[in-house]
């Protein structure tokens, strides 16, 4: 199967505002992940990892705690945490990041399915990335007959989610500018379903597949 996707939720026992809170929080971090993953060709016995993290405590979830169980092509795990240390400090990226990677660590013993380069872009790179989703879409850049590079970009954290924009010449940065925007998570697929970009009449167009403009960016700096 085409791995494409990994989700991370959080469980039952903070409270539904906060179980909210730190959803919206996890964001910016499976976002990163999956972004990383659409953008290789990664075939997997699932299309999907759906991680909730859930009270190491709870004695009801405990027979599911780090337990793969993969079916219609969705790999489904709970990943047991102290609660505290999901809102505390928060948004707790850094507990985000562990979860998906102790998951992997699971799958990798239960289903013999492992990617190196995931394990490290979660071990390695992606704590590093400010902020946490700092995605360059590389099959979406161009360069103009001036040689300035046109960069398109993805960039989340918690309570603002941003597609950026940016050309360069050389090294230094001539132009950034934000296409779309939320105050939170901005679902791509959804809200700007970008697929292809051109330099059309003197313009960055960023377009979706059919073609259908979603933005225009004047390459004029």
């Amino acid at each position: 199967m085409k791995f494409k996707d990994f989700q991370i939720s959080m469980g039952p026992g903070l409270g539904m505002d906060r179980e909210r809170l730190v959803n919206l929080a996890a964001f910016p971090v499976y976002e990163a992940i999956r972004l990383w993953i659409r953008s290789r060709k990664l075939v997997a016995p699932f299309e999907k990892i759906a991680l909730r993290i859930v009270d190491k405590h709870s004695e009801a979830l405990s027979p599911y705690f780090l337990r793969a169980r993969n079916a219609i092509g969705i790999c489904q795990m709970e990943v047991p945490v102290d609660l505290k240390d999901a809102v505390e400090p928060f948004p707790n990226y850094r507990l985000y990041i562990s979860c998906a990677l102790t998951a992997l660590n699971a799958i990798r013993e239960q289903m013999n399915w492992r990617c190196d380069e995931l394990d490290h872009f979660v071990r390695d790179v992606l704590p590093e990335q400010n902020p946490p989703c700092n995605h360059l879409f590389e099959e979406l850049v161009k360069v103009d007959a001036a040689g300035t590079r046109w960069e398109v970009w993805f960039k989340s954290e918690y309570e603002k989610s941003a597609v950026v924009v940016i050309a360069r010449r050389g090294e230094q940065v001539i132009a950034e500018r934000v296409v779309a925007s939320e105050p939170g998570p901005l679902y791509l697929e959804d809200r700007f379903p970008i697929a292809k970009t051109a330099v059309k009449h003197g313009e960055l167009c960023l377009m979706d597949k059919r073609g259908t403009s979603l933005a225009k960016v004047a390459l004029a700096a």
